[in-house]
């Protein structure tokens, strides 16, 4: 352990860096003034994805990083989903054949994404 950071010590003093620039992601400037500081910092994806819940929002966040966190869609998903936006308003997507997002937009903390089950019976 010791010599690790040791080591890391020299590589640092030798390169001349005293230490990593912090990695910031800002938000683009359309979506600027529509995020909400009195809305927590999460989204909540919810019906047929394989782990339903309340997910951490990151700067950036699109509706494909929430599905990936939501670890993707079940078998059962129907090819349209919702997003009910923090505002109130409500988006319906579509998802291709092969279950891809046809347009991945940004996602604002309080959104909410629903995938209802696709019943190809009725």
């Amino acid at each position: 352990m010791k010599i690790s950071i040791l080591l890391l010590l020299a590589a640092t003093v030798a390169t001349g860096c005293s230490s990593p620039k912090p990695q910031v992601q800002t938000v683009p400037s359309r979506l600027q003034g529509q995020i909400d500081p009195s809305q927590p910092p999460y989204i909540y994806v919810d019906g047929e994805v394989r782990v339903r819940g309340q997910f951490a929002w990151t700067n950036g966040m699109t509706l494909q990083d929430a599905i990936d966190e939501a670890h993707g869609f079940t078998d059962f998903a129907s090819r349209k989903f919702r997003v009910r936006h923090s505002d109130g308003s409500l988006d319906i997507y579509e998802l291709d054949s092969k279950m891809h997002l046809t347009n991945n937009l940004p996602v604002l903390p309080g959104d909410r994404i629903f995938s209802p089950r696709h019943f190809p019976f009725l």
